[in-house]
């Protein structure tokens, strides 16, 4: 959710952000997000086993 709400505070307000720049901010939280999960599942595995 804050995700959203920044890239849409991003969007409204284009004379301060550049609409390539937030897109891009945006794809890299989420792959970012996406590998820290992943750390995630993986350490709570080793500690399971």
């Amino acid at each position: 959710m804050p995700e959203i709400r920044r890239l849409w505070r991003r969007l409204l307000r284009p004379v301060v952000a550049d609409m390539k720049q937030v897109l891009a901010w945006s794809d890299w939280r989420r792959r970012h997000q996406w590998v820290a999960q992943g750390c995630h599942y993986r350490r709570q595995q080793a500690t399971t086993l």
